[in-house]
């Protein structure tokens, strides 16, 4: 992933309307829209909605500690992948499952087929879009693995902890993947996609 990253939930309806090669621009207005030009711009955690009745199709998830970068996002996905070999099997498919569809290292496997066609590889790899039904799958795996997020410390702890960098304690890791979660529970409940791009 880039060095920000901005992420949003949204009615895909919106997104699919507009013609494959203006997608990413549209996004990148729509963040503009809530986004002050002067720097004030300082939100709580959580959603972010525009004030416009119109605009109620999308709002921004703003994560806590992250400073709108990427980073603590993409150390996130290397340590689900530095440790994932030794968490139980049971577990690690629902990991991979929620893990490696939205923070993995390959930007493949952050977007949905054609959705954003023919963007240069600094867009992509800074990129997610999953459609309602990939956020439904994704909502699915996380119920499934909430119960055992406790049961990944120790492998974090022995194959993925490193203090002083970002997500280089369990308790970041932890906090920055439910906070993921509650982005996915956000757009699944309203049967929206969730996008995140470079901004």
């Amino acid at each position: 992933m880039g060095l920000d990253l901005t992420a949003l939930i949204v009615d895909w309806t919106h997104v699919l309307n507009v013609p494959p090669e203006s997608r990413y621009g549209f996004l990148e207005d729509a963040v503009c829209a809530l986004v002050p030009e002067d720097g004030s711009y300082d939100p709580r955690p959580g959603l972010v909605w525009p004030e416009h009745p119109d605009m109620a199709w999308y709002a921004l998830y703003e994560f806590r500690d992250t400073a709108g970068s990427g980073k603590p996002h993409a150390w996130t996905g290397r340590s689900w992948d530095h440790m994932r070999d030794a968490v139980d099997p049971s577990v690690r498919a629902d990991g991979d499952a929620f893990f490696g569809r939205l923070l993995a290292e390959d930007p493949g496997d952050h977007l949905e087929p054609g959705v954003f066609p023919q963007l240069d590889d600094r867009h992509v790899t800074m990129l997610i879009a999953c459609a309602p039904q990939t956020v439904r799958g994704l909502a699915d795996a996380w119920t499934r693995l909430a119960p055992h997020l406790q049961e990944l410390r120790a492998p974090f702890d022995a194959h993925a902890a490193e203090p002083g960098r970002w997500i280089g304690a369990f308790e970041e890791f932890e906090a920055l993947v439910v906070q993921w979660a509650d982005a996915v529970r956000e757009a699944a409940a309203r049967g929206w996609g969730l996008a995140a791009i470079n901004f």
